[in-house]
């Protein structure tokens, strides 16, 4: 099983107290390495929402720019004229 039933179930099912002490030892290792497991998903975690957040922003700037450069082509190439006015 898995959870307290399943830990309570590995311990409980021991033949011996040296066979105790290993389950005891065997569970103590796998509970420090899901802790490690978890820390490194939570960095992991952390550093992927910067990075999207980062790409955000630079889509933004680069949405805001490339709108700044819509606006400023007319005025680079003077007002248009009609084949009325010309």
């Amino acid at each position: 099983g898995t959870g307290v039933g399943g830990f309570l179930e590995v311990l409980f099912s021991t033949r011996s107290l040296s066979d105790l002490v290993n389950r005891v030892d065997l569970l103590s290792s796998i509970a420090q390495q899901d802790n490690r497991i978890l820390t490194q998903i939570k960095a992991l975690k952390a550093q992927v929402t910067e990075d999207i957040r980062r790409r955000e922003a630079a889509r933004a700037a680069l949405q805001n720019r490339s709108t700044a450069i819509r606006q400023e082509k007319p005025s680079i190439h003077g007002p248009r004229r009609t084949a009325k006015g010309a």
